[in-house]
């Protein structure tokens, strides 16, 4: 009886030990980000409070844990997360947390995100888009005027030009929980129709799968808010065969010689933000969404050289597709692409989001150089870019923000009133 005693003792110290073990460096952190930035706390789990129309204790509770697991999230230095490996852990725990709570809509510092009934974890949009700054901008008609001003000076340039607009995760016949309005895929439709009817060359690459939600999201990632590399290829087929249809003078850069199905094979890999999870997976840990997201590239089967140069990176490096940039997933300033083997000079400038990465191997294939130019993080002089490179037609890629457009026309506004100037004197 006294050996069954002690070994119960025995037990139940050996696990306080190594609870003891496990829960102190979780709470270092957390006592970190309470002594040294109370302020952001407070704001975290302040503004989840404001924003939960749930006002029971269960919903406060659920605001405090999406303060905590979204800070945490998003930026773990301020929260005194030094250590990697323990920030993951604490988002883990979080997100095991939420699961078993049901908590499917979480707020974020810029994006609130929601998990879907297809398993699919994906985004609102922008905070500013939800308060209906975006879509006024658009319903309104001023970004189109701003997006006029920039076609007509690449039209008296003899650039042409092309405005896709690349779907987003969200599905537009997706009803979302609370009852949310869905406006996102609403809004670019409506910039569609306007630029249309101002003449400006556009493909709504949404129109593809409008009518089929399952096909959509299934060539989506689970917890990440891309698409893979065959939903880019069916898309970048779609715009070829749109252009070719409109006898656009953009065709000749979406040329699909060598881009049927049977010149490619599937090669499964982990995705090239395996290592955060995903943009979505990474907010609420591996214990909310087990699956593991996998990427299919499609490989050409037939042989490809490229010489592939990320300037801020110092890299440059010649090869095949899949020895070059094929998973490269870093939003650098530029990124530039020149394919050895085509017989053309094509030159084509391309503004873009993240969403580029799958859809360029395709938009390369048959262009022998493109200049791309992620307008999230160049803060340089587009214009004289443009003046520089001397593009033969230029690609407004995955959607240009307001705040881009509006730093282009600037720009242009900026360099007529200096040739004015200099005519004057």
């Amino acid at each position: 009886m006294k050996n069954t005693v002690k070994k119960k003792m025995v037990a139940i110290v050996t696990v306080i030990i190594i609870a003891i073990q496990f829960i102190l460096p979780l709470c270092s952190p957390v006592y970190s980000c309470v002594t040294q930035n109370p302020k952001v706390l407070y704001y975290a789990i302040d503004y989840q409070l404001e924003h939960n129309s749930d006002t029971s204790f269960h919903g406060k509770i659920n605001s405090v844990i999406a303060g905590f697991q979204v800070y945490a999230s998003l930026n773990p230095l301020d929260l005194g997360f030094t250590n990697n490996d323990v920030k993951l852990c604490w988002i883990d725990i979080w997100g095991y947390i939420q699961k078993k709570l049901g908590i499917v809509y979480f707020y974020g510092i810029d994006e609130d995100m929601i998990y879907l009934d297809n398993g699919h974890l994906t985004f609102l949009g922008t905070k500013s888009s939800r308060t209906n700054v975006i879509p006024l901008e658009i319903s309104s008609g001023l970004y189109c005027q701003k997006f006029q001003k920039i076609y007509q000076y690449l039209s008296d340039r003899n650039i042409e030009s092309l405005y896709i607009v690349f779907p987003g995760k969200l599905h537009q016949r997706t009803a979302i929980p609370f009852n949310l309005p869905n406006n996102i895929n609403h809004t670019a439709s409506e910039l569609v129709l306007q630029l249309k009817e101002n003449s400006i060359p556009v493909i709504n690459s949404q129109d593809l799968y409008k009518d089929a939600p399952d096909v959509h999201y299934d060539l989506f990632y689970k917890g990440d808010h891309h698409w893979k590399p065959e939903y880019a290829y069916r898309v970048y087929i779609f715009i070829s065969q749109e252009l070719e249809n409109q006898q656009s003078p953009m065709a000749k850069y979406f040329d699909r010689t060598g881009m049927t199905w049977n010149d490619y094979y599937i090669e499964k890999r982990l995705p090239p933000f395996h290592r955060s999870l995903g943009s979505c997976m990474r907010r609420v840990g591996k214990f909310y969404l087990p699956e593991r997201d996998i990427t299919p590239y499609m490989i050409p089967r037939y042989e490809t050289n490229y010489t592939f140069q990320v300037p801020s990176m110092d890299i440059k490096k010649s090869g095949s597709v899949n020895n070059t940039f094929l998973e490269f997933f870093s939003d650098e300033p530029i990124e530039i692409i020149i394919n050895n083997q085509v017989n053309n000079k094509n030159k084509i400038m391309v503004f873009h989001n993240s969403f580029i990465h799958s859809f360029v191997p395709f938009l390369a294939a048959n262009n022998h150089y493109l200049f791309m130019i992620d307008m999230r993080h160049y803060h340089g002089n587009i214009i004289e870019l443009i003046e520089q490179e001397k593009p033969d037609a230029i690609i407004f890629a995955g959607g240009v923000s307001i705040s881009h457009i509006e730093l282009i026309k600037q720009q242009i506004q900026e360099k007529q009133k200096l040739k004015n100037t200099s005519k004057n004197d």
